[in-house]
């Protein structure tokens, strides 16, 4: 498994497109955790910090307009 500073390179190195389907493909594993268990502790904190990070960028990007 790589390291956080090397998945943080390959991110990085993404087109946008697949940026986006990084990110779907994450959203997907994570829901396919919870409805296989809906009280999933991992897949609770990784919607959790999902919800975060969209609005700290969602609030960024309006103080920016």
């Amino acid at each position: 498994m790589s390291d956080a500073g090397d998945l943080w390179e390959m991110i990085g190195e993404l087109k946008d497109e697949e940026t986006a389907q990084v990110l779907t493909r994450l959203y997907c594993l994570y829901d396919d955790m919870v409805k296989a268990d809906p009280n999933n502790p991992e897949a609770a904190l990784f919607f959790k910090h999902l919800e975060n990070a969209i609005s700290f960028c969602t609030e960024c990007n309006l103080k920016r307009r």
